[in-house]
């Protein structure tokens, strides 16, 4: 139970929590969605190292980006080394075309803020590593970079 809640007003049961922790089970991969945004596996016999030492065999792929239609153009996180990727198709199945704006983080952009697609907004711009802490305020239907709020590094 969770504090001042009763088991019943929280859905997700002890049970569930404990598999989003199992990989290869269902709860486990939509939680990696959620939380980390679709992945896709590299072709046959590609890797990188993330910045941590941790070799990866898939990469993060830019959802939001209509433009982002292979593994090159698509990859996230590979410090330069999308270039190597080759220009082959990855499909739509992990694309967002919904006109609901959807506001994400936990992606670490670079750069100045910005809106990343007509229905898509990152609030994460590494504020842990001198970048930006982004907020967004909604004023009407359509994101508009006036509603992106951040300060300087």
């Amino acid at each position: 139970m969770r504090s001042g809640c009763p088991d019943d007003a929280w859905p997700m049961t002890r049970d569930g929590f404990k598999a989003t922790h199992h990989n290869g089970r269902a709860l486990n991969d939509a939680m990696e969605v959620v939380l980390k945004g679709p992945e896709k596996a590299l072709p046959a016999g590609m890797s990188f190292h993330h910045e941590s030492g941790h070799e990866r065999r898939e990469a993060r792929i830019k959802w939001w980006d209509p433009q982002a239609t292979t593994f090159r153009t698509a990859a996230l996180g590979m410090d330069g080394q999308e270039s190597e990727l080759p220009a082959d198709p990855i499909g739509d199945d992990f694309r967002y075309c919904d006109a609901v704006p959807v506001f994400f983080g936990h992606y670490w952009l670079k750069g100045e803020p910005e809106i990343v697609a007509p229905n898509a907004v990152c609030l994460d711009y590494s504020v842990a590593k001198n970048g930006k802490l982004v907020a967004y305020r909604m004023t009407g239907d359509v994101l508009d970079m006036a509603g992106l709020i951040h300060g300087e590094a």
